[in-house]
Formats: structure tokens, C-alpha cells, sequence
């Protein structure tokens, strides 16, 4: 008998899927937290370390920390549990390809983060899917 047909391999696969997906949000989480706190903490920094004019003020940019910030708070739920909680990690992902648009079309300073956010996207979107079609070959 072929091991991939077996149950207990197919649990296995699934619950290395989900270990492998868990520790990719958590490494993007962490990165968009270090961003959202260098922008609260640093918004000239920040905006001169991605090649953008200096804000006036610099209240926007702290809001845009503290958003990212909101943001990968939400996620969350979806990184402790992404099978049961789906439809965080489905948001995310899409959110990600949304930000990355929006980041291109305002392009400058801002491809970078498009760039960032893109490959974020396909990562999590690969590894994500991966693990859903995992996670249903293991349930007979």
C-alpha cells in the first residue's frame, strides 16, 4: 500500500502544512509590526528611508502605523487556527493583493511596499491553499 494513502500520513502532511503556513504569517505579522511601530515611533525616518517627501504633519503616517498595526492584530485568529478560521487568513491574503495595487498606483516611494505586500500575498496564497487541500485529504 502507497504511504500517501495511509491516514495517519495525510494528518501528518497537513499538520506540517499548517506549522510551515503558521510560521510564514507570524514572520509577516512581525514584519508589519516592526513597520507599523517604526512609523508610530519615526514617521520622518520612515518616510525618508522609502524616498518619500518629509510629512506635514506627521500624523499621517503614525495612523497608517497604527492601522497596520490593527491589521495584523486581526490576523490573529487566523494564524492560531487557520483551518477553523478561514475567513481571517482568506482577508488577509486578499487584503495584501488590495494594498499592493494600491501601493503601485501610488507609486514613488511606495513600490517597494507594493513589492513587499505582493510577495507576501503569493507566499501566504501558496502555502495557504497548500494547506486547505492537505487538510481535506486528511479527513475521509
Amino acid at each position: 500500500m502507497d504511504q500517501t494513502l495511509t491516514l495517519g500520513w495525510t494528518r501528518q502532511e497537513a499538520a506540517a502544512r499548517r506549522r510551515v503556513y503558521q510560521r510564514a504569517l507570524w514572520l509577516a505579522l512581525g514584519l508589519e509590526i516592526l513597520l507599523g511601530l517604526y512609523a508610530l515611533l519615526a514617521p520622518a525616518s520612515l518616510s525618508a528611508l522609502l524616498g518619500l517627501p518629509s510629512p506635514r504633519p506627521e500624523g499621517w503616517v503614525r495612523i497608517w502605523g497604527a492601522l497596520l498595526l490593527f491589521a495584523a492584530a486581526l490576523h490573529v485568529p487566523g494564524v492560531l487556527d487557520p483551518v477553523r478560521r478561514r475567513w481571517a487568513s482568506l482577508v488577509g491574503i486578499s487584503g495584501r493583493f488590495a494594498l499592493a495595487v494600491l501601493y503601485a498606483i501610488l507609486s514613488g516611494g511606495f513600490l517597494w511596499l507594493a513589492l513587499i505586500e505582493a510577495g507576501l500575498g503569493f507566499l501566504l496564497a501558496i502555502l495557504y491553499f497548500s494547506l486547505f487541500k492537505a487538510e481535506l485529504m486528511s479527513r475521509p
